[in-house]
């Protein structure tokens, strides 16, 4: 972790941070992949791919739970600003949570909704428990990421982890196996960890939240329209495009083929992912103030960062494509050997993907909403068209597979280009100035 963190990024502070959000993240991550192999000899691969689906599901409610304008905590230029829209998201999150708890009543009624899933529809009254908590994780983050929080954050990765762990294995052992305490698990991990950050942010920020009042929310609100109006929109597309894949396979494949799949994500993308999350979070803060102000600093740091996390996926490339099946076997049981020949196909795509994550806030700091929108359709469309041509069509599970994988590879490629692109046609405005957060420590 102290070698990726000291290729990625441009200046030892830079690396400093990404070290402590990725250091957290990779002990998190540690956990979870250790605690794998008891879930996998507690839960059978169906349960796994019911898993998947509500997972999907979340995936793609967090997208709007926000209305994404907790990305725009780390934009004004001033901390009262900041406030003001940490109040917006809150209120956005919670009237999303009544939407969301209708929605789920209505598919309650309707339960051809969920094609090969409906072991799931009777556990779906977690999904806006869940949302919320995720909503309001997501809000404090990006508040805390503005005043350098992150070892708090760090911290509260780890005990995301802790939590989800320690609810299904104990779960899953007094009721032999059941859905509900693996999904209840999930849930307990992604509330986990709010309270940290929002009890230190009471007691070092509580000046700034003075500062709150209807007027200045609402004026917040209008200023960064464009996260509800552009960038909620093109997140959802960009979140169809992920999470569409395990809905599609479990209408097609059934749900066991998805809970293979599922041990995949599981073991090669969540670690990278979270790692990739670290980087991109500090580098969304870098990368709105050299977008402003120094757009070749932004170059370079953009640069260096995507050549050392593509540098960085050849290692456990190469182990995939050498021992996956054997490891999978060996680790998590006979049972998930064919999970270990799908990790082969898929893993290209996952390594490419990890370089697309870690830079993937750049279109977005640099204003260029409508290029990540066109880019995040292109992709659903090309997903879509992948996975429904090949289910038509009678190709096997692995060829399906395969094709996806060719698909999201390309996709990944043309929005690296993007960015650079982007970044090499951005020009400093005159009335641009970068904001200098308050710096806090934090214990």
């Amino acid at each position: 972790m102290g070698a990726l963190s000291a290729s990625l990024g441009g200046g030892s502070e830079f690396r400093r941070r990404v070290s402590i959000l990725a250091g957290g993240t990779a002990v998190a991550q540690a956990l979870n992949f250790a605690v794998a192999p008891v879930l996998t000899r507690i839960y059978g691969p169906s349960a796994f791919g019911n898993l998947q689906v509500y997972s999907a599901l979340i995936g793609f409610v967090m997208i709007f739970i926000a209305l994404r304008y907790d990305l725009a905590v780390v934009m004004p230029q001033d901390d009262r600003t900041a406030a003001n829209v940490v109040a917006v998201a809150f209120m956005v999150v919670l009237a999303m949570t009544g939407l969301i708890s209708l929605g789920v009543w209505f598919v309650f009624g309707h339960r051809w909704l969920l094609p090969g899933a409906q072991g799931l529809i009777p556990y779906l009254w977690l999904l806006p428990i869940g949302a919320c908590g995720v909503g309001v994780y997501q809000v404090l983050v990006y508040w805390g990421l503005r005043h350098h929080a992150y070892k708090a954050i760090a911290v509260s990765k780890l005990n995301q982890v802790i939590a989800q762990a320690a609810v299904q294995v104990s779960g899953g052992l007094l009721t032999h196996g059941g859905l509900l305490a693996l999904l209840v698990g999930d849930v307990c991990g992604r509330v986990g960890g709010s309270w940290r950050i929002a009890r230190i942010t009471l007691r070092k920020d509580i000046s700034f939240l003075r500062g709150i009042s209807p007027a200045s929310m609402w004026q917040a609100a209008k200023r960064y329209r464009n996260c509800p109006l552009i960038l909620t929109g093109a997140g959802l597309i960009n979140s169809a495009g992920l999470q569409i894949v395990p809905l599609l396979i479990t209408a097609h494949f059934g749900p066991r083929m998805v809970g293979l799949f599922a041990l995949v994500d599981r073991t090669l993308q969540a670690p990278m992912i979270l790692v990739a999350q670290a980087t991109s979070q500090v580098y969304a803060v870098q990368a709105a103030q050299l977008g402003a102000t120094d757009p070749i600093g932004l170059k370079r740091l953009f640069l260096k960062i995507t050549r050392s996390s593509l540098l960085y996926s050849l290692v456990p490339l190469a182990l995939v494509f050498a021992f996956a099946p054997w490891l999978f076997a060996t680790v998590f049981g006979e049972p998930w050997r064919a999970a270990g020949q799908y990790a082969r196909i898929l893993a290209p795509a996952y390594c490419l993907g990890f370089a697309h994550q870690c830079v993937s806030m750049t279109l977005a700091m640099l204003e260029r909403q409508s290029w990540q929108a066109g880019w995040d359709t292109m992709r659903l469309i090309a997903v879509v068209s992948a996975l429904v041509g090949c289910s038509t069509a009678g190709v096997s599970f692995e060829r399906t597979l395969l094709a996806l994988a060719a698909v999201n590879c390309l996709c990944y490629a043309t929005n690296l280009l993007l960015c650079y692109l982007a970044i090499t046609h951005q020009r400093i405005k005159p009335d641009d100035v970068h904001f200098h957060p308050q710096e806090v420590i934090l214990d």
